[in-house]
């Protein structure tokens, strides 16, 4: 039956959609005329190729493409494991434990899908109670409580040199959102970050901001 399937074109012009909302884009619908040279490149005698479309996408300009970036909502794990490692939370990590209750209250438990498809992704992502939690995850990661160090953001600034809160807040947009931040919107979190009253909290403020923002779903 697969090998039957296989043969058929449509099977190719299907799995070329697929590897377009994995790798380029989960946000929008690529059109026909997008898809048919990467199906036309997947289809061999009686086969799909899908290592050769996995390749053709991501050397492609479109994928390293400006255009490209901010098109894929953010999944849970995406989001969280973007978040501990661009703010270096490795030694001691997070504790876990609660990562875990965090991503499934964004609505990932780990290897627990809902069905043999996997997640939806995509803005399902984005729906009614996740938002607040991811909201609450970003909140957690930057508090004592995650198990970092009360510094720990704030020393991460200083040996990169990051000398002062805008400079460590351009860092982060870059990071977590693959894109710099509005003048207006960086004005607003400064001005709101700089109303902490504990220096040592200031650096994990923004990065939760950032983190918190539509921007920082998407990358």
């Amino acid at each position: 039956m697969v090998r039957i399937v296989c043969g058929q074109p449509a099977t190719a012009t299907h799995i070329a959609r697929r590897l377009y909302r994995t790798f380029v884009s989960d946000t929008d619908e690529p059109s026909s005329e997008l898809l048919a040279p990467l199906a036309d490149a997947m289809r061999v005698q009686g086969d799909v190729d899908v290592a050769r479309g996995i390749e053709l996408v991501l050397r492609s300009r479109l994928f390293h493409s400006d255009e490209c970036r901010t098109m894929r909502v953010k999944s849970p794990v995406a989001l969280a494991i973007g978040a501990i490692r661009s703010g270096e939370a490795f030694a001691p990590p997070p504790d876990l434990v609660e990562l875990e209750i965090h991503l499934t209250r964004m609505g990932q438990r780990l290897f627990y899908p809902p069905n043999v498809a996997g997640w939806p992704g995509g803005i399902a992502w984005l729906r009614g109670s996740t938002i607040l939690a991811r909201a609450s995850f970003a909140a957690w990661l930057s508090d004592p409580s995650s198990g970092l160090s009360a510094g720990h953001f704030r020393d991460l600034a200083e040996r990169h040199r990051l000398r002062n809160a805008a400079a460590w807040l351009d860092a982060m947009a870059v990071l977590l959102s693959g894109a710099t931040i509005s003048p207006e919107s960086k004005d607003e979190l400064l001005g709101l970050v700089r109303s902490e009253p504990d220096p040592a909290q200031l650096h994990g403020r923004i990065l939760t901001r950032v983190l918190s923002l539509p921007e920082g779903q998407v990358g």
